[in-house]
């Protein structure tokens, strides 16, 4: 209460702001949908939507594949979600690290490349009978993806949106799809990964759709990366002249 009293008034909002609050929620809506459809800005939603897809349904079979697999109590399986909180921890003080040297595209193309090469360890190294340590590879191999992922994808977007006076609506709006996805993915997870049998693969339904909902992802980001290195234009009059 003492540092609300004592806080600063905001300043006024802008001209731009007025506008926007006196158009009404239709015209903002029209305005955010305007935004929206701009290919740089619903990549990133289309980012947040898959990451955040293959992280929450990943995660929901961990407790049931240790406890077919290895037998795993409570007290283990929180000790395997402690190892995952720590590697995330760690990859993500290195993306720290290199991100103002690598751009953020680049840190995308290559989360969505581990996350690929994660599944195809799922999908190889995965079954009921496995040893504990085919579990700990291709799930070492898949959290990579994910501090490599989201932090570069909240920059790009605050970098796109940054001039936007929609700013902070397109900020919710992504927060939501988020949440979305977290909701549509251990939904997607328990529909898809079938039942366990004794030696027989693990959810390989659930982590084929995965790797082409990816897959499709990458191919959209090399795309708009190769688009930014040559642009159209260029690479039109480099083939006009040769």
């Amino acid at each position: 209460v003492a540092l609300l009293a004592t806080l600063p008034e905001p300043p006024p909002y802008g001209p731009g702001h007025r506008a926007l609050a006196g158009g009404g929620c239709c015209a903002a809506a029209r305005d955010v949908a305007i935004e929206v459809r701009k290919p740089a800005v619903l990549k990133c939603f289309a980012a947040i939507f898959f990451f955040n897809l293959f992280i929450t349904s990943t995660e929901a079979i961990v407790v049931p594949v240790t406890k077919h697999a290895f037998g795993f109590t409570t007290f283990q399986n929180s000790l395997v979600y402690g190892a995952i909180a720590v590697e995330v921890i760690v990859l993500s003080a290195v993306v720290m690290a290199v991100s103002p040297r690598v751009g953020d595209d680049i840190l995308i193309i290559c989360a969505l490349c581990s996350g690929a090469l994660g599944i195809g360890c799922v999908l190889w190294l995965w079954t009921y009978a496995m040893p504990l340590w085919h579990f700990a590879i291709a799930e070492g191999v898949m959290l990579i993806a994910i501090p490599l992922a989201l932090s570069p994808n909240r920059s790009r977007f605050s970098k796109v949106v940054g001039q936007s006076r929609l700013q902070g609506l397109l900020n919710a709006l992504l927060g939501s799809v988020a949440s979305v996805a977290g909701i549509v993915g251990p939904i997607y997870a328990s529909s898809l990964i079938g039942e366990p049998t004794p030696n027989g693969p693990v959810g390989r339904r659930m982590f084929a759709g995965l790797a082409g909902m990816g897959g499709l992802l990458l191919l959209w980001e090399a795309l708009s990366l190769a688009a930014k290195a040559v642009p159209w234009g260029a690479a039109r009059d480099e083939a006009s002249i040769s």
